[in-house]
């Protein structure tokens, strides 16, 4: 086996890969994509942060301004906004805000970042001292919960000093915007697509064997026919594009198909979701002047699938799958099947559309006529949902 040629393909997959996250993650819309890693910035100097931003009320999007019915003010208090590509610090701020949700209930989590000049004062948000860097720079996380609320911070100095300021945490678009997020909870069909790479272990009697990796595409779609409790799914995959083989001048192709009705188990609470899917399975191999390889198979299949929904839309998921299979729809023994295992993580980046990472591993062993044959891969995706 050519191992460095395998490597070439993989790096070159990946890569790939790497430029479909970035183009679904750029597609996105800004507003409702979740917030990044918050990082500390360099800058020390009180100076440095003297001018003050001019942030707009926008009513989508969430701020953090002073109330000015609120007398006092702590001084050196200031808030870091992004303009333009350049950071501004001022006295209000745009709040990094995510979706958060408990049952049915949805509401907001936001981050800012803060300066605080005074190294010997602490300072306190209900209560609890705030975290500052060597540079006086913090992170502030809090809940948005409705069109309008209020945070207190306090600060306090080395002789009993104290110095409070309110603050308004002002969203007037919230409800417009839980309306919005509802939406994606709510949403009853789901498309997406995959594209990955496949390591494949071939073996047949009387055959040499044949060990490949491939670019392999994939298609889905999801229906939730009676919610929550009942759907209907369609998948298929093929081999694109063979990248490396073992036999030179030789490849296989793979062509699948999964037609699937699902029933969400009751009682299980949430975020937990337990699956148990059934239906029919269908694969071929394409390989030229058919020197070797199957043909048609197809059976049932039991596709029992578990989910953990995250509170800001993402989701991490597993699933076993146990498929016996023959040689169009006669099935002559259950030793002829193939078993699968697979884990994902969906990333939500916006209201309608999310990034899936997944890896999958599949066993397939079967004997037609007397020729054994076993099929083994193991893949991994990048995929796009809608």
């Amino acid at each position: 086996m050519d191992w460095k040629a395998h490597g070439r393909a993989v790096l070159i997959l990946l890569a790939a890969q790497a430029a479909l996250s970035s183009f679904a993650l750029a597609a996105a819309p800004a507003a409702a994509a979740p917030a990044g890693k918050l990082t500390t910035p360099t800058t020390s100097t009180t100076a440095s942060k003297s001018a003050l931003s001019t942030t707009s009320t926008n009513p989508t999007t969430p701020m953090l301004i002073p109330d000015k019915a609120w007398k006092q003010t702590i001084n050196t208090l200031l808030w870091k906004n992004r303009v333009r590509k350049k950071t501004k610090w001022g006295q209000e701020a745009r709040i990094e805000l995510e979706v958060h949700r408990v049952g049915k209930v949805i509401t907001g989590k936001g981050a800012i970042h803060g300066f605080y000049g005074r190294k010997a004062w602490k300072v306190l948000v209900n209560h609890r001292e705030v975290v500052r860097a060597a540079n006086g720079e913090f992170v502030l996380k809090i809940d948005v919960l409705g069109p309008k609320s209020f945070i207190i911070l306090t600060a306090i100095g080395p002789k009993g000093e104290l110095e409070e300021q309110r603050f308004i945490i002002s969203f007037p678009g919230f409800h417009a915007w839980v309306t919005e997020q509802q939406k994606f909870f709510n949403k009853r069909y789901f498309f997406s697509g995959t594209l990955g790479g496949s390591f494949l272990w071939y073996e047949e009697v009387l055959t040499e064997p044949l060990h490949q990796f491939a670019l392999t595409a994939k298609l889905s779609y999801q229906y939730l026919l009676l919610p929550p409790r009942l759907d209907f799914g369609f998948t298929g995959y093929i081999t694109a594009v063979p990248l490396t083989t073992s036999l030179a001048e030789t490849s296989a192709r793979f062509l699948g198909l999964n037609l699937r009705l699902g029933y969400v188990m009751p009682g299980i609470p949430d975020p937990w979701r337990v699956s148990i899917m059934t239906g029919m399975y269908y694969t071929t191999m394409l390989v030229p002047n058919d020197d070797f390889g199957f043909s048609h198979l197809m059976g049932p299949q039991l596709f029992p699938v578990i989910r953990r929904m995250l509170p800001n839309g993402d989701a991490i998921s597993g699933y076993f799958k146990f498929s016996p299979v023959g040689v169009g729809v006669a099935l002559e023994s259950l030793n002829n099947r193939e078993m699968a295992v697979g884990l994902s993580f969906t990333q939500r980046i916006s209201t309608w559309r999310s990034i899936s990472y997944a890896i999958d591993i599949a066993d397939l062993q079967l004997q037609i006529d007397g020729v054994d044959i076993r099929s083994r891969s193991a893949s991994f995706g990048v995929g796009f949902s809608w």
